[in-house]
């Protein structure tokens, strides 16, 4: 059976048990979380993660970019029309991973040869490079410092899940955004 098929089939099963309809958007434990598109971040296994307890964005590498400022700042201002008129309280915890991919793009022949292959935005390939996780965390948090878009009250703080152990360290303390821009 292939792949969907299969998916399609569990969801079928899962639906008849549908428990979720009476769940509002704001996320009941007011966290976003950043991670990588990898299969093996399971964050409902990894974090114990239940349906309506954080807003999870996905991208490869688990990387700030302007789609994802972008997406924070919507977030934001939903959370805000949501709980006017207090301001929202709301953490993003960035995950990144041992063993990502995007470790291989902190090489420049690599980034040369994917941008050739693929017509990639040199920039976009760049941006996305890890070349120490730690290193990427910092590097984020920075960039979401340096965003207009990014409101001063938001908390934020970074990890790295061990793929190899199960274990998840933190990396960056949580700490407002406005604290970082100091």
């Amino acid at each position: 059976m292939p792949g969907m098929d299969l998916l399609i089939e569990r969801h079928r099963q899962l639906a008849e048990q549908f428990a979720h309809g009476h769940m509002t958007m704001p996320p009941r434990l007011g966290v976003i979380i950043l991670t990588c598109v990898d299969p093996r971040v399971t964050l409902d296994q990894i974090l114990g993660l239940e349906p309506g307890d954080a807003f999870v964005l996905r991208n490869v590498g688990g990387r700030v970019t302007p789609d994802v400022e972008d997406d924070l700042a919507m977030i934001w201002f939903l959370m805000e029309l949501a709980s006017e008129p207090d301001i929202p309280a709301l953490e993003l915890a960035i995950i990144h991973h041992t063993n990502c991919g995007m470790e291989k793009m902190a090489d420049a022949r690599v980034q040369e040869r994917i941008v050739a292959a693929q017509g990639l935005d040199p920039q976009s390939v760049a941006q996305r490079a890890i070349a120490a996780q730690e290193q990427s965390i910092g590097d984020d948090l920075q960039r979401l410092a340096d965003s207009p878009k990014i409101p001063d009250e938001l908390v934020v703080s970074g990890y790295v899940y061990d793929v190899t152990s199960g274990k998840l360290r933190q990396v960056a303390e949580p700490q407002s955004i406005v604290r970082l821009r100091d």
